[in-house]
């Protein structure tokens, strides 16, 4: 599509009064000013109760944090089953393959000894 030379005259106008994108804003402006404090950060449940403890001068725990403890008591107990559950898993492996092993063993020593009493014939 060619344009007359009096409309590409006026894009030319209007794109020179159109607004400049934003510069992007860089690693250091992204991040924020105040620092998290530990009950925001803290993962372990039991060290997250402590941090609680020692901001709150009356026990009192606001409920948004409450919660979040909660939410981290559970994702832990999760965690801590699962593993439970790993190792069991991994455990009844080892007996069924040390149970496997010993039948191969008992098996070939059974062959040896049939082996030895043929050669004494």
């Amino acid at each position: 599509m060619t344009l007359d030379p009096k409309s590409a005259q006026r894009l030319q106008e209007l794109g020179r009064r159109l607004p400049q994108a934003l510069p992007t804003p860089t690693a250091k402006e992204t991040t924020p000013l105040r620092k998290l404090h530990a009950v925001e950060t803290e993962e372990n449940p039991e060290e997250l109760f402590r941090q609680l403890i020692q901001v709150s001068s009356d026990g009192n725990i606001p409920a948004h944090l409450m919660d979040r403890l909660k939410l981290i008591e559970k994702q832990s107990l999760n965690k801590s089953k699962n593993e439970d559950k790993n190792k069991s898993k991994l455990s009844i492996k080892n007996n069924k393959k040390d149970k496997l092993s010993d039948s191969i063993e008992n098996s070939l020593y059974v062959e040896f000894q049939q082996m030895l009493l043929e050669q004494d014939d």
